[in-house]
């Protein structure tokens, strides 16, 4: 089964203002960035963003996922896999509890 689309970008925007971010020590890098590295390192290639949520430029995290113009079921669950295996390896890392 394949799925066709005309654009198919998925953004994705994690907020580290929060009280909750406290528990992870990124040691001053971005999280985006750590994010985008360890997908590379497991196989998906990503684009990470930092600092593109205010107009200083100084806050946010964000990840764009942009598959193939013709991708497969099995195709959209791996890279959703993949994804989500990468960032809860970062925030485990990262965790200062």
């Amino acid at each position: 089964m394949f799925n066709h689309f005309t654009r198919l970008f998925w953004g994705i925007e994690f907020d580290f203002g929060s009280p909750e971010a406290e528990r992870y020590d990124l040691k001053g890098k971005q999280f985006a960035l750590l994010v985008q590295e360890r997908c590379f390192s497991n196989g998906l290639v990503i684009m990470a963003f930092g600092g593109c949520a205010n107009l200083e430029g100084t806050k946010g995290d964000h990840c764009l996922l942009s598959p193939a113009y013709v991708v497969t079921t099995e195709e959209l669950d791996k890279i959703v896999d993949i994804f989500a295996r990468s960032v809860e390896e970062v925030l485990v890392e990262h965790a200062s509890v």
